[in-house]
């Protein structure tokens, strides 16, 4: 799935990109590390990043892993 792809998928779903408050802190930070240590399952780069997004009206967050050589993304 490619940024623009996600992007426009959670707006639709009523998220958009953002950090989580205090609140839902610890679980970000360790989707965070997950990802910082993880490999891409399709080109095999080491170290993803985290990308989230949040329904600010429920609270509620996704979180995907993005491969920044690839492009590849998929949901924690």
């Amino acid at each position: 799935m490619t940024d623009f792809d996600l992007d426009s998928l959670m707006e639709e779903e009523g998220y958009i990109r953002g950090v989580p408050d205090e609140e839902l802190t610890e679980n970000y930070e360790s989707y965070a590390k997950l990802c910082a240590e993880s490999t891409c399952q399709l080109c095999g780069h080491k170290g993803l990043e985290l990308r989230t997004f949040i329904d600010w009206s429920t609270l509620v967050y996704k979180a995907f892993s993005e491969c920044p050589r690839c492009g590849n993304t998929e949901q924690l």
